[in-house]
């Protein structure tokens, strides 16, 4: 099920009407509106409000799987979310940032495995 799909799910659990909840979010009904119909996405600061009101798992609410093996922080839920908040732009500018950190890890554990080997 899709983040619009559990949000619309989610706010009628609770029994709140569209306009109920975009008050309680301090937004605009058509606004509230667009997230139901996938038009437009909550940044990550509606995203946390939402979970508090709507009482649900944040991972849950943004279709972010998990498995035994694998939880995720609340730090990590939150940078995914604000990842999915970003722009084309933005987010193949931290995608370059990452790739440069994660090959500046990997030469690093390289030249520690290497020298470990050496002695």
């Amino acid at each position: 099920m899709s983040f619009p799909d559990k949000l619309r799910e989610a706010r009628k659990n609770k029994g709140y009407t569209q306009a109920q909840l975009a008050e309680l979010l301090g937004i605009a009904k058509t606004t509230l509106t667009g997230y139901e119909k996938g038009n437009r996405e909550p940044d990550v600061y509606k995203i946390k409000r939402l979970v508090e009101i709507l009482d649900v798992k944040s991972d849950w609410l943004l279709d972010v799987e998990t498995r035994e093996d694998e939880i995720y922080t609340e730090h990590e839920i939150e940078m995914i979310a604000k990842y999915r908040s970003l722009d084309e732009r933005g987010r193949q500018t931290v995608d370059d940032v990452l790739d440069s950190q994660y090959r500046a890890a990997s030469v690093e554990e390289a030249d520690l495995f290497s020298s470990r080997k050496q002695a």
